[in-house]
C-alpha cells in the first residue's frame, strides 16, 4: 500500500488548527500587539546596533590592517631598492672624485620593480658631484643639491632617512627615502634617494563603500600640539572624493584632528605613538563617530578615517521605527477587519491548502530521488513565495552534491598520486634499520620524505630527504610534487654534494612561488663505510640523533634559512659524523611536535625525546609506531590538525 504523504498531514493540521482559532485569540492578540511590537521593535533596534557597531568596527579595522600589509610591501620594496642604490654609489667611489654616470642603470633597474611607486632618484656627493633620474628630478636648475633639506637630515642622522617636501610646483608632497653613501675609510661621503609621490603611497587606502559618502579620510602626523606640551594629530591631507588616490588637498591652514573625548584621543596618540593601528569611538566636531587609524611610523603619516557613528546605526534606527510606524497603522485595522478576516480565512484554508501541500509533496519526491543518488532530480514549484525560493535552492543542490562527488573523488585519485611519489617501503641498506612514513591532515598534503641511492667517490651512499612546505592541503602537495621533481633530477647529478641542489631548488622556488611560500629541507647524505653522516638543513629541525656510547641526544645544527626566501641563502654542508652501534636518527616535521592538545599545548620536543629514550632499543617501524601513537594520545583526536612526516635510521 502507498505510504501516506506528509503533505496531506500538513493539510489536516492546517484546517484543524484555523478551525479552533476563533475570535477570543484574535482579541487578546489585538490587545497585546501593541506592547509586543513595540518591545520588539526597541530589542531589535539594540540588537542591530550592536551587530552593526561590531561590524562596523572590524570593517575599518580591515581596512586600515589591509592598507598595513600594502604599506609594509612597498616599504619592503623601497628599502631594498635604496639599500641598493647605496650599495652601487659606494662602488662607483675613487680617491676624492666619483663617476656617477652609470648611476642610470641602477636607476632603472630599481624603478623597474615599481614604477608608479617611484618618481625620481638621485645621488649626491659631498664633494660636488650630483646624479639624477630624470635628470632635471626634483631639484631647481643651478641649486646645490647638498643644500636640500633631506640631504642635510640625512647627514646628520648618518642613517635611514625618511623627509617630506613639496613637489617643484610646491603643491604635492612628496616622501623622500634616503640613506648616506660612506667612502673607503667609513667617513660620509654623500647620500642617495628615493622620491616617492606623497599621494602614491596612499594609492590603496579605500573608504568603506557603505559610508564613504560620509566618512572622511585624512593623513595626519603626530607632532606637538599648539600649545607644545602634548602631542597632537596634525592633518596633512584630506581626501574628497573617489577612487583612492584622487582627490587630495591640503587643509585650509595648519589644523589638528581634536575630540571631546580628551581619554580616548590620547589613547589613539599612545597607539600611535608605538606603531598600532586601531579603531576608536570617540566625538567628532559635536558628535559621535568611529576613528580608523593606520599603523604610524616615526617621521611619517598614517592614514585615519573618520565615519559618524549616526551612519553606521542608520539602518538601525530605520528598522525600529518601521516596526512602530507598522504596528500602529495595524492596530487601526486590526478592529473592523478581524471578523471578516477570521471567515475569510477559514474559507481560504479550505481552497488554499492543498496549493501548500502539492508543492511540499513535490519537494519530498524529489528529495527521495536525490537521497538515492539521481542528481539530476528537479521540481518545478511555481507559487510565487518562499516555497518557490525553496524549489529553487533544491534544484542547485543536485550539481553542487555532484560537483561536490566529483571534486571528493579527485582528491581521492591526487592521495593516491601523492602517496606514490612517496617511498612504499625504506631501502635495504647493509648496516641500518630505515623507516619512514607520512600521515597527512587533509586528503593531500606538503610533507615530504624519500630515500635516494647517491653516487660517492667511495662507493654507493644512501641520501635521506624530509621536506616541509608552507602550509598543507592541495596547494601544499603541488609545491612539494614540484620540490620532489627538482631534488630527484638533480641528485643524479651531483651526487653526495649536498650544496648544490639546495641551491639549484632554492632558485627554482623563488622563480616558481610567490614569497609567503617556502620550504624546509633536510638532506643528508647516509655512508655505510664508517659509518657516517653529512648533511645539509634548510631550516628544517630539530633533527635529533641518539648517541648510545654516551646515552644522550643531540640535535643536528640547521645549515641555512628555509627554501624559497632568500635569493644569495648559502647552503654550506655540515658533516661527516661518524655513527657508532645503536646510534639512531630522528628526522621528522613540525607537525609531531606542535601537535595540540585540547587546551593548547603543544607536543615539545622535550617530549619527542623522553619517547625516543624510552623505544630506542626498538626497530625503525617500532620506533616510528611509537612516537605516532604518544602523539595521539597527547591530543586525543582523530585526526591531525597538520601533516607529520617521520623517518627513523638506527644503525645495527
Amino acid at each position: 500500500m502507498r505510504k501516506r504523504l506528509p503533505g496531506m498531514k500538513i493539510r489536516g493540521k492546517l484546517l484543524s488548527l484555523l478551525l479552533l482559532t476563533a475570535l477570543l485569540p484574535l482579541l487578546l492578540s489585538g490587545l497585546l500587539h501593541r506592547s509586543s511590537m513595540r518591545a520588539l521593535g526597541s530589542h531589535l533596534a539594540a540588537e542591530s546596533k550592536t551587530v552593526l557597531a561590531d561590524n562596523a568596527f572590524r570593517a575599518l579595522q580591515d581596512v586600515v590592517d589591509d592598507y598595513g600589509r600594502v604599506l609594509q610591501r612597498d616599504r619592503k620594496i623601497l628599502l631594498l631598492g635604496i639599500q641598493l642604490q647605496a650599495r652601487e654609489a659606494e662602488r662607483r667611489l675613487t680617491g676624492n672624485a666619483a663617476n656617477l654616470r652609470p648611476m642610470a642603470e641602477v636607476y632603472r633597474f630599481i624603478r623597474e620593480f615599481q614604477p608608479d611607486l617611484i618618481s625620481a632618484q638621485v645621488t649626491v656627493l659631498e664633494s660636488g658631484p650630483a646624479s639624477r633620474q630624470p635628470e632635471r628630478g626634483d631639484l631647481a636648475p643651478g641649486s646645490d643639491p647638498r643644500q636640500a633639506l633631506w640631504y642635510q637630515r640625512t647627514k646628520e642622522a648618518k642613517g635611514l632617512t625618511w623627509t617630506f617636501l613639496p613637489d617643484s610646483a610646491g603643491e604635492f608632497l612628496k616622501l623622500y627615502l634616503s640613506v648616506p653613501v660612506f667612502g673607503a675609510n667609513g667617513s660620509f661621503a654623500g647620500a642617495t634617494a628615493i622620491a616617492i609621490p606623497f599621494v602614491e603611497a596612499f594609492r590603496e587606502l579605500k573608504q568603506p563603500e557603505q559610508w564613504a559618502s560620509q566618512a572622511e579620510t585624512f593623513l595626519v602626523s603626530l607632532v606637538p600640539s599648539k600649545e607644545g606640551k602634548d602631542m597632537g594629530l596634525r592633518v596633512a591631507l584630506v581626501r574628497e572624493g573617489q577612487p583612492p588616490g584622487t582627490g587630495w588637498r591640503r587643509p585650509n591652514g595648519l589644523r589638528y584632528l581634536t575630540s571631546e573625548d580628551a581619554r580616548e584621543l590620547q589613547g589613539l596618540i599612545a597607539d600611535a605613538a608605538a606603531g598600532r593601528s586601531g579603531v576608536r569611538k570617540m566625538r567628532f566636531q559635536g558628535a559621535e563617530a568611529l576613528w580608523a587609524y593606520g599603523i604610524h611610523e616615526a617621521g611619517t603619516v598614517f592614514p585615519l578615517i573618520i565615519v559618524p557613528y549616526q551612519r553606521v546605526l542608520a539602518q538601525a534606527e530605520a528598522s525600529e521605527q518601521y516596526i512602530l510606524t507598522q504596528t500602529r497603522d495595524g492596530l487601526k485595522a486590526t478592529g473592523a477587519i478581524m471578523l471578516v478576516v477570521t471567515l475569510v480565512v477559514i474559507l481560504l484554508a479550505l481552497q488554499r491548502s492543498q496549493a501548500l501541500t502539492n508543492p511540499v509533496r513535490r519537494l519530498t519526491e524529489a528529495a527521495t530521488q536525490l537521497i538515492h543518488g539521481d542528481f539530476e532530480a528537479k521540481v518545478n514549484i511555481r507559487t510565487g513565495d518562499e516555497l518557490q525560493d525553496l524549489g529553487i535552492i533544491f534544484n542547485d543542490l543536485g550539481p553542487q552534491l555532484l560537483e561536490r562527488e566529483r571534486m571528493k573523488q579527485s582528491l581521492i585519485l591526487a592521495q593516491g598520486v601523492q602517496q606514490h611519489l612517496l617511498p612504499a617501503e625504506p631501502p635495504t641498506l647493509p648496516g641500518f634499520d630505515l623507516f619512514g612514513r607520512s600521515a597527512f591532515c587533509d586528503e593531500t598534503g606538503g610533507d615530504y620524505f624519500d630515500f635516494i641511492e647517491l653516487a660517492g667517490p667511495r662507493g654507493k651512499n644512501l641520501g635521506l630527504i624530509v621536506g616541509d612546505v608552507s602550509g598543507h592541503g592541495v596547494g601544499a602537495a603541488l609545491h612539494m610534487a614540484f620540490a620532489r621533481g627538482v631534488i630527484r633530477a638533480v641528485a643524479s647529478h651531483f651526487g653526495t654534494d649536498l650544496e648544490k641542489p639546495f641551491l639549484e631548488l632554492n632558485r627554482h622556488l623563488l622563480d616558481s612561488t610567490d614569497e609567503s611560500e617556502f620550504m624546509t629541507l633536510f638532506y643528508g647524505a647516509l655512508n655505510p663505510e664508517g659509518p657516517s653522516l653529512s648533511w645539509n638543513s634548510a631550516g628544517h629541525g630539530p633533527v635529533l640523533r641518539y648517541d648510545s656510547a654516551r646515552r644522550v641526544i643531540q640535535e643536528l645544527p640547521t645549515t641555512g634559512p628555509p627554501l624559497g626566501i632568500l635569493a644569495d641563502a648559502s647552503y654550506e654542508p655540515a658533516g661527516p659524523l661518524p655513527l657508532g652501534g645503536g646510534d639512531a636518527l630522528l628526522i621528522g616535521t613540525d607537525g609531531i611536535w606542535e601537535a595540540q592538545d585540547e587546551q593548547g599545548e603543544m607536543f615539545g620536543i622535550e617530549r619527542l625525546r623522553e619517547v625516543l629514550l624510552d623505544c630506542v632499543e626498538k626497530p625503525a617501524a617500532d620506533i616510528y609506531q611509537e612516537i605516532l601513537a604518544a602523539v595521539g594520545d597527547f591530543c586525543v583526536c582523530d585526526r591531525p590538525k597538520d601533516d607529520m612526516t617521520l623517518v627513523v635510521v638506527k644503525v645495527l
